[in-house]
């Protein structure tokens, strides 16, 4: 007998699978996929490869105590800077080093960010000038450096990947710093999903982020296509930095088993706020008939009780598998705002709507518009016959349907207050232009 799934959802993590199925599924039975394996190297779908044979990522902890970490962090990126045009200048590497000629710099917030900007500005080309006279570099690399934090438009963004994507094509690339190539891109977590660039190679990242799984996505970004090289950077002076560079080969050999369970949190007092009400909309035009049109907001007086509890029964019992002392709570919670809904119906004479339609700012976010007001203000002239202003003025309220859906219930009588009051604005102006007119 083959028993096929109901439902099939997946986790980053399998550390409470069970309890984690309770809350979201609000069901015991679960089975998960792919089972334990017998072996550490093997499993369900992957294979453990030697180093040897197919290069991967390579990680590299430093920690100076005695230094701040602006001194180490300078001296790091002058270092790595520097020394690929170095390779690039050898015949042996010069096919090789497209990958490592772009830097990326991760940093935990935009105040860490913001002082490497200084650095990259001032400190880190001076000390490849003591790099290149203590060294023997033939000459000094100078770059371009854009930063990708959310101070970026969204415009520019796409300009920026391609100018990721663009290799070292000539000699002259190698040499002097191009507008269509990027040299150096500091980042914070923006890159840590969505930045899918085979090329890159090379990642410097400053201090241990918050989250395991946030340095894994983090530092994924690189050794995707090439072997990859991770130099991470650690404070001396914070104990979690320095708990982690202690344990530096320990944790990067077993990098996964760190990662945090997800928690869930289902029938918060947060998430009811914001849900809970169009949960009961969505069930109520689904099961009933004379609430299921547009326009049949309004007939909530005439839906019988027990139609009405029957799915207040349904929700309260799903979250009651959480938690059974919620359900009070949202019983409590759902009648409210079902007497809010009849209450609304019976003060306004206007018809109620759970959305309008004819959006022009998006498909997904209607828009009331309110009737035009045109006024005509006359001047008699003895030059002219006549002339006249026209003030035109035209309201439009939107209505997002992922906040509150009693904005729907309420846009009517909300809005007319503020549409009289714009109203008396535009008199009131009128008749200070008259004035000034006459």
């Amino acid at each position: 007998m083959t028993m096929l799934a109901q439902r099939v959802f997946s986790s980053r993590s399998r550390w409470n699978v069970s309890t984690t199925t309770i809350l979201l599924q609000g069901t015991r039975r679960n089975n998960a996929f792919p089972s334990t394996c017998s072996t550490t190297t093997a499993g369900a779908f992957t294979r453990e490869i030697p180093v040897e044979q197919s290069p991967f990522r390579k990680y590299c902890g430093i920690a100076a105590s005695g230094k701040s970490v602006k001194t180490t962090l300078l001296r790091v990126y002058a270092i790595l800077i520097q020394a690929t045009l170095h390779l690039a200048e050898q015949p042996e590497y010069k096919r090789l080093i497209d990958p490592y000629y772009t830097l990326i710099g991760y940093f935990n917030s935009i105040r860490e960010l913001g002082g490497a900007v200084r650095l990259l500005q001032d400190d880190i080309p001076k000390r490849q000038k003591w790099i290149v006279k203590h060294y023997g570099h033939n000459k000094q690399r100078f770059f371009w450096y854009k930063e990708i934090t959310s101070r970026m438009t969204s415009d520019k963004i796409a300009g920026l990947l391609k100018e990721l994507e663009s290799g070292v094509a000539s000699k002259e690339a190698l040499e002097k710093p191009s507008k269509n190539f990027l040299d150096v891109a500091i980042a914070t977590n923006m890159i840590s999903v969505g930045l899918d660039i085979d090329r890159l190679g090379l990642m410097c990242v400053l201090g241990q982020p918050k989250q395991n799984s946030e340095y894994i996505q983090t530092t994924s970004r690189i050794g995707r296509v090439h072997p990859g090289l991770v130099v991470t950077v650690y404070n001396p002076y914070r104990p979690r930095d320095l708990s982690h560079y202690e344990n530096f080969k320990g944790y990067h050999a077993h990098i996964y088993r760190f990662v945090e369970g997800t928690s869930a949190t289902p029938f918060s007092a947060r998430a009811r706020d914001r849900v809970l009400h169009a949960l009961f909309i969505a069930l109520a035009r689904l099961q009933i008939e004379a609430l299921a049109e547009n326009a049949s907001a309004a007939a909530i007086d005439t839906v019988p009780t027990a139609e009405i509890d029957s799915i207040i029964n349904k929700i309260a019992s799903r979250a009651a598998k959480v938690a059974p002392k919620l359900r009070a709570d949202i019983i409590a919670e759902i009648t409210e705002f079902i007497d809010t809904w009849k209450t609304c119906k019976q003060v306004n004479a206007l018809p109620l709507h759970y959305y309008v339609w004819n959006t022009k700012k998006s498909a997904r976010l209607p828009s009331l518009s309110l009737p035009t007001v045109t006024v005509f203000c006359n001047r008699p002239s003895a030059r002219s016959p006549f002339c006249f202003s026209i003030f035109h003025l035209r309201l439009v309220f939107d209505i997002n349907p992922c906040g509150s859906l009693m904005q729907a219930l309420y846009f009517y009588r909300n809005n007319i207050t503020s549409y009289l009051q714009k109203i008396l604005i535009l008199f009131r102006s009128l008749d200070i232009l008259w004035k000034k007119a006459w």
